[in-house]
């Protein structure tokens, strides 16, 4: 779209600048100010181009960011998901544990003494790793609401910056569309 807008652009200031040749009988040789005049805008009209291809290239590099960071976002969700799930599991596997160490400590109680001992250390071991899977799943949450928390923050900053260029791509469309119908206001 650009291109042909770059086209219609040459095409109308070719065409609006041969017009006013023919209807004013001034060849190009003779008027130095009309050519320093287009040429002037021709200089503008190229600066605004290459500010235009450079916002937009940062655009599309903006986009890629937050594409990016949408997709770090999303995988480390996902591993979260997976570590908690891995966690739950893991928990209810010590819960059994614990609960069928119980079980065992109690049936045992009067006859071994020796048993009792050792079923209750596996007790406390399992209640301790127990607490810690606990505190490791409450870690990985807190650390996961930080990471998400970061990534929206860092993801409404790109899409602000996104959009602060788009605005900035706009006014140059608007000012170059400006200096399109100055042109054919000055030359038409």
């Amino acid at each position: 779209m650009r291109i042909n807008m770059e086209e219609s652009l040459k095409s109308i200031s070719r065409k609006e600048l041969s017009f006013v040749q023919d209807k004013t009988g001034v060849s190009s040789e003779g008027n130095g100010s009309l050519e320093e005049e287009n040429s002037n805008i021709q200089k503008k009209y190229e600066h605004l181009k290459r500010m235009l291809e450079k916002m937009e290239f940062q655009n599309e590099e903006l986009a890629y960011l937050i594409k990016k960071e949408d997709e770090n976002l999303q995988c480390s969700k996902l591993q979260l998901e997976e570590k908690i799930a891995e966690y739950n599991s893991l928990t209810k596997q010590l819960k059994s544990a614990l609960e069928e160490g119980r079980k065992m400590v109690d049936e045992e109680f009067e006859t071994v003494s020796y048993l009792e001992q050792a079923l209750q250390t596996k007790m406390l071991i399992l209640e301790y790793e127990l607490r810690e899977r606990q505190e490791e799943k409450k870690q990985l949450l807190c650390e996961f609401h930080r990471n998400e928390k970061h990534y929206e923050v860092c993801l409404k900053e790109l899409e602000n910056s996104l959009q602060r260029s788009e605005n900035k791509n706009q006014s140059i469309q608007n000012y170059v569309q400006f200096l399109k119908t100055s042109f054919v206001t000055m030359f038409g």
